[in-house]
């Protein structure tokens, strides 16, 4: 030990001490759900959410059947009250998971379909009465609830008053942080990874998530004709001065709805917003990429919406296993065909000469795909000594490798009726047509 490094004395351990008191529990503690499982009421909203939630975190295409099962079984305790409340509950879930992945709106559509046609008839709400005075329940009750939710949510997205205030209570609460952080830029939009900034970008995805699940809710037949012109009326309305979230909005719609949509009977109504459409893309005072999606939807109704490049939607797994094993070997069959193709030296097809004209060559004897020929050498060996061979070629070693070049050539009398000498031919010929530089070299 170091002389200078000071010295720890032993702790002194006695045995008259007294045991340390046993550690208190308190009883707002925190424990894991498995030993609260027995304090917690399964009925509360709280638990329905948590487990609805996680029910939805795994809904894919291929266990949509069993999780939707399940959904719908924790929807149908409604059956127990009269104000449907565990139902509304859970549509605002799905509603929210829906319009927050958009690529996934079909898959919740079809949720939203299911339970629609599944959902216990003993489900009501004493306080929605249809014309006759009597309760609505079952479907026509979960489809009225999610008909409010949608046009709640669509007449919100489409008041410039509340987004005006939202806007407006935003900038109050960061007016401080603005003077310090320069949340804004100069010509007022929020700056970047800003609050505000991804605030507006949530938004604005939410917004396009609304109007693709309410596109697959009408593709469904949950939604009428009439609903969705008074939403294409809704966000054409100012043309005079758009707003450019409205206009992606209705792009989106359109685009989504526009086969199901755009009938004979709706072929006035189309020609309409189509012409406001055609008036607002070619505004030059609309921003380029608003203009670039109002002529794609355009362009997509004039080839009877079908689109250039069909994106499939969710599939299984299994599907995407079986499609790849059926691919793999096509694509691996073609590679090497072409590998052979390119090491015979092309013998039977067409050459390209230095004038860019085609020059037929002598069909080989040997059989496509057989690159193994009689006697000690194969194609594979050959080509790659000459063209290493060629690629060294100069004009101070051109006595000693043109003379290495010719004695593989010659390898055409081990009975291969002259495949080896045209394989030669090809890829001195090949060489001087790449390289002009060097043809006479070649010559």
């Amino acid at each position: 030990m170091h002389p200078s490094a000071p010295q720890q004395e032993p702790k002194q351990v006695s045995n008259g001490l007294e045991p340390p008191a046993p550690l208190q529990q308190r009883e707002d503690r925190w424990t894991p759900a498995a030993q609260r499982k027995l304090a917690i009421n399964e009925n509360s909203p709280e638990y329905v959410e948590r487990k609805v939630k996680a029910l939805l975190n795994k809904l894919t295409v291929e266990n949509f059947d069993s999780v939707s099962n399940q959904i719908i079984d924790w929807t149908n305790k409604s059956e127990n009250e009269k104000n449907g409340a565990t139902m509304i509950l859970v549509i605002k879930l799905v509603f929210e998971k829906a319009v927050d992945e958009e690529h996934q709106s079909e898959t919740y559509a079809r949720l939203c379909r299911k339970m629609m046609e599944c959902i216990s008839q003993d489900a009501q709400d004493d306080n929605i009465r249809n014309s006759a005075g009597e309760p609505v329940v079952g479907g026509h009750l979960f489809r009225r609830y999610l008909l409010n939710r949608c046009q709640e949510d669509f007449e919100r997205g489409c008041s410039k008053d509340s987004a005006q205030a939202t806007t407006g209570l935003e900038a109050t609460n960061d007016s401080n942080a603005e003077d310090s952080s320069n949340a804004t830029s100069k010509d007022g939009e929020p700056a970047l990874y800003s609050d505000e900034y991804y605030a507006l970008r949530k938004a604005k995805r939410q917004g396009l998530g609304l109007v693709r699940f309410l596109g697959e809710l009408f593709k469904l037949q949950m939604l009428t004709e009439r609903i969705m012109h008074e939403c294409v009326i809704a966000l054409l309305s100012k043309n005079d001065n758009p707003e450019e979230e409205k206009i992606e909005s209705v792009c989106k719609l359109l685009t989504t709805i526009g086969q199901a949509f755009d009938t004979p009977k709706a072929n006035v109504h189309m020609d309409i917003y189509f012409g406001m459409m055609q008036t607002l893309a070619d505004d030059t005072n609309v921003a380029g990429r608003i203009r670039s999606q109002l002529l794609d939807a355009i362009e997509l109704r004039q080839r009877s919406w079908r689109p250039r490049n069909v994106t499939a939607g969710p599939s299984p797994i299994a599907h995407v296993r079986e499609r790849d094993s059926k691919e793999k070997p096509a694509a691996a069959q073609k590679a090497s065909m072409t590998r052979g193709e390119s090491q015979r030296g092309g013998r039977g097809a067409l050459e390209q000469g230095s004038d860019g004209r085609n020059v037929a060559g002598p069909p080989g004897p040997a059989a496509a795909g057989d690159l193994k020929i009689t006697g000690k050498y194969s194609f594979d060996l050959v080509g790659m000594r000459v063209s290493y061979l060629l690629n060294n070629l100069q004009l101070e070693n051109f006595d000693s490798v043109s003379d290495r070049i010719i004695h593989w050539a010659n390898k055409f009398d081990n009975g291969n009726d002259g495949a080896m000498l045209f394989l030669v031919v090809v890829l001195i010929f090949r060489k001087a047509t790449a390289n002009e530089h060097r043809a006479s070299l070649y010559a």
